[in-house]
């Protein structure tokens, strides 16, 4: 869980993810803390599950993983790498969202004539 917490950290420390931290509490858990307005937890968590990867909120900005004895080392890279494109495509996704909303495009165009 520690390296896997690491390797998220490092991905935000490049600069490739900056709305994502990962907190290693000394078990086999990790809890990502979202930056909701950019990740939105449950945006995460759907998009999460979509890469095969299942995990549950335990407040509006955090979400606990779990790693199982049964998760190898060799398999900690590509958990990482899913976890960071998930948030990825979310603070994309929520980017445009609040673009629209701010321009007016989220209902549509509008014809007052």
């Amino acid at each position: 869980a520690a390296r896997l917490a690491n390797l998220i950290n490092d991905y935000r420390v490049d600069g490739a993810l900056s709305a994502l931290t990962a907190e290693y509490p000394g078990t086999n858990m990790i809890y990502l803390h979202c930056v909701s307005k950019r990740v939105p937890v449950r945006a995460m968590l759907r998009e999460m599950e979509a890469h095969g990867l299942l995990a549950f909120a335990i407040s509006a900005s955090t979400i606990r993983l779990v790693i199982h004895y049964e998760i190898e080392d060799a398999d900690i890279a590509e958990i990482a790498s899913l976890l960071v494109t998930a948030a990825e495509a979310v603070e994309v996704s929520s980017v445009e969202e609040n673009r629209k909303e701010n321009s007016g495009e989220a209902y549509g165009s509008w014809n007052t004539n």
